[in-house]
């Protein structure tokens, strides 16, 4: 599934091989560690995988790869987690490649992230 902005496309983390690379390198950077994440160690590929099996499992909500719509370059992530249907409430995390910082991409990302959720969560 692809959500489009202006500049960005998010997909939906499916899990393939090259997303789960590109995820573990972001994850094992010292922006990642210091602002999207608790844990403060590098992590090898395989140990990564089982991280994220165990993030979805516990309470990873949904992920998605932020690409810059004009070269399909993947830029960073956002996720939902943590997140109470009951209450309406859930926790974004965004993460965006340090080089393209301070081009309004991750309010723009947010925004698409935003409304896939108001629109994909409908109360029963």
């Amino acid at each position: 599934m692809d959500l489009a902005g202006k500049n960005l496309i998010l997909r939906k983390f499916s899990g393939v091989a090259e997303q789960i690379q590109q995820l573990c390198e972001w994850r094992n950077t010292e922006n990642y560690r210091n602002l999207c994440s608790t844990r403060r160690n590098i992590v090898t590929l395989s140990e990564f995988e089982k991280e994220l099996r165990i993030d979805f499992n516990n309470d990873r909500h949904v992920q998605f790869i932020l690409y810059l719509k004009a070269t399909l370059r993947p830029i960073g992530t956002i996720f939902s987690y943590n997140m109470n249907e009951d209450d309406g409430y859930t926790f974004i995390t965004i993460f965006l490649d340090p080089e393209f910082e301070n081009q309004g991409l991750v309010p723009e990302a947010f925004k698409i992230f935003a409304m896939y959720l108001f629109l994909a969560i409908q109360p029963s």
